[in-house]
């Protein structure tokens, strides 16, 4: 069924209130600009003493986004990968080496690719099949038939004690560090506190905590990914401290949430189209790799990904429909 449209001049993606609204309601609004105008500019609006940016363009066509995904030089990350605008200072601290451009992305890059070699991953790999089952295990006995939030009981613990588990975090630090990640995901959000001066105290918290487990490692190494990741050197070059701290917050914060709403996300679907989980269970391992790719892709745990174009430049989508009418 095609989305109903919608009017262009109603549309705000701007306004919280539309990320509230139905999912039809959502794809639709996405149709109706795909439609009518896969280019279109978004004031920014105030949200709890945060700075108010200049607006943004949002491309919404598949090969527009492809092609400011793949032209770094032309579109870059080092001004920022979020709206609300923030400094460049604040967006390197919270986004680390997503909020960078080369030479600087591709050194920390390489260094962080040392933790998720295909070994590190194999290792991993049989623990969190193992964390799965104790984590339902444990609601199955807990619950026993009766309601729960699944997202309070699985959705949210499993990713973040994954995460915990792979950096040397002790158990005792998940509720906090789930604390921690609440507040800086909910920018603007009242329900957790969402001001700038609450934002900065809290990633100051987390940034300072980072900071000491990778000194700590430096000095003790274990067998987790901090220590591999404060001991791996580029051209002799070992990450700070301080890029620690600042990759601990993209992991702990952009890894728990992505993961935990795709999870949320896949169980609601599998509950609303129960056709869909019997085609994926009667051939469980056969279907799984394009399940999960599936539920990620339809979750879309991430709304937007800003990019600041380096230069004057014309859309995919303008250029082909220019070239087709001449």
């Amino acid at each position: 069924m095609q989305p109903s449209p919608v009017d262009l001049d109603s549309i705000n993606i701007s306004d919280p209130e539309f990320w509230k609204a139905s999912r039809e309601v959502r794809e639709s609004t996405f149709a109706t600009l795909r439609r009518e105008a896969p280019i279109k500019f978004f004031p920014e609006i105030p949200l709890q003493n945060f700075p108010v940016g200049p607006g943004y363009w949002a491309l919404t066509k598949h090969d527009d986004i492809w092609h400011v995904s793949r032209n770094p030089d032309l579109f870059c990350s080092g001004r920022g990968t979020n709206i609300p605008d923030l400094t460049v200072e604040l967006n390197e601290f919270f986004g680390s080496m997503i909020s960078m451009d080369d030479p600087k992305h591709v050194r920390l890059r390489t260094i962080v690719s040392k933790g998720f070699t295909p070994k590190e991953i194999g290792r991993v790999e049989e623990y969190v099949r193992n964390k799965a089952r104790t984590i339902v295990d444990r609601v199955i006995e807990e619950y026993s038939g009766k309601e729960f939030d699944f997202v309070d009981a699985i959705a949210a613990p499993f990713p973040l004690q994954i995460i915990c588990e792979m950096m040397g975090i002790p158990s005792t630090d998940d509720r906090q560090i789930l604390e921690w990640t609440n507040v800086i995901l909910g920018a603007g959000d009242p329900d957790f506190g969402g001001t700038l001066e609450n934002l900065m105290r809290v990633a100051l918290e987390i940034y300072a905590y980072a900071q000491a487990l990778g000194e700590d490692r430096l000095k003790n190494p274990q067998d987790d990914l901090t220590s591999i990741m404060m001991h791996a050197t580029v051209d002799g070059e070992r990450m700070s401290p301080q890029e620690f701290g600042s990759f601990f917050i993209l992991l702990v914060v952009a890894g728990n949430e992505t993961t935990r709403n795709a999870i949320s996300h896949g169980m609601m679907q599998l509950t609303k189209n129960p056709d869909q989980r019997r085609a994926w269970f009667d051939n469980f391992e056969a279907g799984t790799k394009n399940a999960v790719e599936e539920i990620v892709r339809y979750a879309s745990p991430v709304i937007h990904f800003r990019r600041t174009a380096t230069r004057d430049t014309e859309s995919v989508d303008r250029r082909s429909r220019r070239e087709k009418k001449s």
